[in-house]
């Protein structure tokens, strides 16, 4: 094929991906781990993943990671704070994800069909989410990072409400 004509429809389907960012969270009223078109944003790669991105250029919203990426182990950059539905689907390579504190939502079947086993908090103390609470408040309800009420513990991240109204991210290992 000729390589204008390569270069044509690779600009063409760019050109499309852009027309389609304004239509990114418009399946539902539910909040999505993807971008909102409310909020000033461009698309960017930062070491071949993708994100949406502040017009500084950092990175809020995982958008995708590289399916064939042969790395191991990636850390989400601190400024991230949603990791969008399937960004991980199928990462077969990845096997320790760090994600900081920064995440608030992670996206439905974001991990679907990928080989990670092991989901790292950075920053935070892997003996409290084991550790028997020292105070007089107590554990209401517990959620997965897609929002959903869970009854007990699940690997990965978990968040506690708690009897005083605050809420705290732990970190379950897998076991």
């Amino acid at each position: 094929m000729n390589k204008n004509i390569l270069l044509l429809y690779f600009l063409l389907s760019i050109a499309s991906i852009s027309s389609a960012q304004d239509m990114i969270e418009t399946n539902s009223n539910l909040t999505t781990g993807y971008v909102k078109a409310t909020i000033p944003y461009r698309i960017c790669t930062i070491d071949g993943v993708l994100f949406a991105c502040y017009s500084n250029g950092d990175p809020y919203v995982l958008i995708r990671y590289p399916v064939g990426d042969s790395r191991q182990q990636y850390t989400i950059p601190n400024t991230v704070n949603r990791i969008a539905r399937g960004a991980f689907q199928g990462c077969k390579n990845l096997q320790i994800l760090i994600i900081p504190q920064t995440v608030y939502y992670i996206g439905d079947n974001a991990f679907e069909d990928s080989s990670i086993s092991s989901f790292k908090v950075e920053g935070a103390d892997e003996t409290s989410a084991h550790a028997p609470a020292k105070t007089s408040t107590r554990e209401i309800a517990r959620y997965n990072l897609a929002g959903r009420q869970i009854t007990s513990p699940t690997p990965g991240v978990n968040i506690v409400h708690m009897s005083d109204n605050s809420y705290s991210k732990v970190y379950i290992k897998k076991r």
